[in-house]
């Protein structure tokens, strides 16, 4: 558009002045007509002013203080300026919003590069906001600042950053500050306040014991301010999914379980809204409640999302040392959540034979320390060190299993001889430093099962993960059948007394170890009788009423499974078929259908025999064989 005087004219819309459109002159070569008033400075220099306002451009090359004699000629009632600064007020609040930053007190000229403070006291890494060049066409390079690791320390680049290393150090420890919607509910409560207490310390007396990502004193504290009408909100979903947890775990009441799980989900969007420890621990109490319950979300999709979270976090990195107690507790509960979730990949994963969701080179975060509730570290002797021993049986876990059931390699497995020797070497070594993690477990009387009974178990399922067949030892040995066996005997031992107690939990995890426990078993005798065939001594020294007890619970137990769930009646027939064909076969060898006498053993001795001779237990503590099982509430 172009007016008489050869002068051009746009149009800007004012959200002061009732969207009026407003025309300002330009000159024919699209600039806007100078204004005629400068600052002091350039006025006094008589040096030509860019007129910026507040400082102009002259006054900040020369550090000088820039002040205009009166105000720019109708800056106050300019609409156009008016418009362009209710439009920079408007960014600025939804910058502030979702990032926590409050951009109206920083300088113009600052770099958006770096780590800044905000104003909850903590700290946003703003590396990963500045664009890639293969996106804008930049040649310099990602980032004006070096990234930044989790500690925030700048690292040396040479040249041009590698993307995925770039990306990775600082997008997956970001922190998110978005608010967004949630709908409020009332709390579905138990009676009394004494009842949620005992019906909780059921909770925090198991499953606390095994991964200890809350804070016991502190859900006590929010538990009394729930009944006081004084809880925070975000407390009203940890309740509801505790009780319901610790209901299925105690007394196996499933419809009042599933009320408190169906109240838990009203209020689980609320603390899912921040990437921070309370979404971590809200994800992990969900993992829980589905590893008990067949109504609730699919465990392997929860967990992902409890690793994908924690590599979001980046809890599974170095931390700095601490320089202060609220330093130091603030990490404790990082490493806390971050080895509950280590501890439960490696459970649901080797168990259901699916990948690993992190690897362990990838981890360089040390284990938690043993810290009693005051806060003092007490070795072997606080509620710490039950979890702790088994994050490490968990790592030697996590160990056998990537070595001996991935595809072979042929830098590890070599030829002939020399791969026989290098696998009896690993084996064994694996095994003294199994037998060594059990000798030196802690007994703590306050917890005498979890140190106790519980520790055998993981002991004995981690020696049927070592022993039998695999892809790195497909064809054992007679160590690994007598290893196999004796295991597999008392893990289907463990499950048969919890179903006779009825402390048995009928869920995929108790049967996928009770199935593989009883094949195992099965394919033990199969060994057997191959010997005894082919006129070789027996592998594997057993009372034949020892076999027969593992061999008809296992069958109980899967025949107990294909009436309670449904679709599992495949696979409990497939598991009889299997046992009355080895038992056919063991019915053919003399060894076993001319005995009469069933304690009479067959094979020859265990070469680890006596290797736990010289463990003493406590005399104090009572060995509680008959609660092997109770491990996850089975």
């Amino acid at each position: 558009m172009q007016n008489s005087q050869g002068f051009h004219k746009f149009r800007v819309k004012d959200n002061n002045s009732n969207d009026n459109e407003l025309e300002r002159d330009l000159d024919p070569h699209g600039r806007q007509k100078r204004a005629s008033v400068a600052c002091n400075n350039c006025r006094i220099k008589k040096k030509r002013c860019d007129q910026n306002y507040p400082r102009c451009g002259k006054c900040i090359r020369s550090q000088s203080q820039c002040k205009y004699a009166n105000p720019v000629p109708h800056a106050g009632n300019d609409p156009v300026r008016r418009a362009l600064e209710a439009r920079v007020r408007w960014l600025e609040q939804i910058v502030q919003q979702v990032t926590g930053f409050d951009l109206a007190q920083v300088a113009t000229d600052t770099r958006v590069s770096g780590r800044w403070e905000d104003q909850r006291g903590g700290s946003l890494d703003q590396g990963w906001w500045s664009p890639s060049p293969y996106a804008i066409g930049h040649p310099e390079g990602f980032f004006l600042d070096a990234p930044r690791s989790r500690t925030g320390s700048p690292e040396e680049t040479e040249g041009l950053s590698d993307v995925n290393e770039v990306f990775s150090k600082n997008i997956d420890c970001r922190t998110h500050w978005a608010r967004r919607p949630f709908q409020s509910c009332d709390p579905v409560l138990l009676s009394s306040f004494q009842d949620a207490k005992a019906c909780t310390d059921e909770y925090f007396d198991s499953l606390g014991y095994q991964y200890p990502f809350l804070d016991r004193a502190e859900f006590a504290k929010s538990l009394q301010g729930l009944y006081d009408g004084q809880a925070d909100d975000d407390f009203h979903y940890f309740y509801h999914i505790t009780v319901a947890i610790s209901m299925l775990i105690s007394s196996n009441d499933e419809a009042a379980s599933e009320r408190f799980y169906h109240a838990s989900r009203t209020s689980l969007p609320r603390v899912l809204r921040q990437e921070n420890l309370t979404a971590l621990r809200a994800l992990l109490s969900l993992v829980l409640f589905s590893l008990f319950s067949t109504s609730g979300p699919s465990v392997w999709h929860t967990l992902g999302a409890c690793m994908r979270l924690v590599t979001s976090m980046g809890l599974q990195k170095a931390q700095q040392p601490a320089e202060t107690e609220a330093q130091m507790k603030r990490h404790e509960w990082e490493k806390r959540c971050f080895w509950s979730v280590y501890a439960l990949d490696r459970l649901i994963s080797i168990t259901f034979g699916r990948p690993l969701g992190l690897a362990d080179e990838d981890i360089t975060v040390d284990l938690p320390g043993e810290y009693d509730d005051q806060w003092v570290e007490a070795p072997r002797a606080c509620s710490m060190s039950i979890p702790l021993h088994v994050i490490k049986l968990r790592r030697i876990f996590s160990r056998i299993y990537q070595c001996f059931y991935r595809k072979p390699q042929p830098d590890r497995d070599g030829a002939g001889g020399d791969r026989d020797g290098r696998l009896n070497q690993i084996i064994l070594s694996f095994r003294k430093e199994l037998d060594t993690w059990r000798i030196d477990a802690p007994v703590l009387p306050w917890a005498v099962h979890y140190s106790t009974s519980y520790f055998d178990y993981l002991y004995y399922t981690t020696l049927i993960l070592m022993y039998r067949p695999s892809s790195f030892n497909p064809s054992p040995d007679a160590t690994c059948v007598v290893g196999c066996g004796d295991a597999s005997i008392q893990v289907i031992r463990a499950f048969y007394e919890s179903y006779l107690a009825d402390r048995i939990k009928w869920i995929p995890l108790t049967l996928c170890q009770i199935y593989a426990s009883g094949l195992t078993l099965l394919w033990c005798v199969e060994q057997v009788v191959k010997a005894c065939v082919s006129g070789r001594p027996s592998p594997w020294k057993v009372q034949m009423a020892t076999l027969q007890y593992g061999i008809d619970a296992a069958s109980t137990l899967m025949k107990e499974f294909e009436n309670r769930r449904k679709g599992v009646e495949r696979l409990a027939t497939k598991f009889q078929e299997q046992v009355t064909l080895v038992m056919e076969k063991a019915n053919m060898v003399p060894a076993f259908s001319e005995t009469d006498d069933p304690n009479t053993t067959l094979g020859f001795d265990d070469p680890y025999e006596g290797i736990l001779d010289d463990f003493q237990f406590n005399p104090l503590m009572q060995w509680f064989d008959d609660e092997l099982g109770g491990v996850y509430g089975l």
